[in-house]
């Protein structure tokens, strides 16, 4: 659960690490996969911490835009650290730090 802006920048710095990202943003064009997972992050930071609510509301909707675009169903909270998130969750899973699909 990411409650401060350090363990917003962590998580987003281990999601880079994972998708395997040299850069240090995004592309205007491409890399949707990494605009996505930032956009989830942005999303569980603005809905734990309450902290604006008119960016709150942007990221949900762009965490929404973007899990639309990409087919990609995938609620806040529901993964802690950077886990491979390739597959489909619905919002009862809870699933840990160091998981692995085999």
């Amino acid at each position: 659960m990411i409650k401060t802006r350090d363990d917003l920048q962590d998580c987003l710095d281990k999601d880079k690490r994972a998708l395997g990202v040299k850069k240090s943003r995004p592309s205007i064009i491409g890399d949707e996969v990494w605009k996505f997972e930032i956009a989830l992050r942005m999303d569980e930071f603005y809905r734990n911490t309450q902290k604006n609510k008119l960016a709150g509301l942007f990221w949900k909707w762009r965490h929404k835009q973007l899990g639309l675009k990409l087919g990609f169903s995938i609620p806040c909270n529901c993964f802690g650290g950077a886990e491979n998130k390739s597959l489909w969750s619905d919002c009862s899973a809870s699933v840990g730090k160091n998981w692995r699909m085999v």
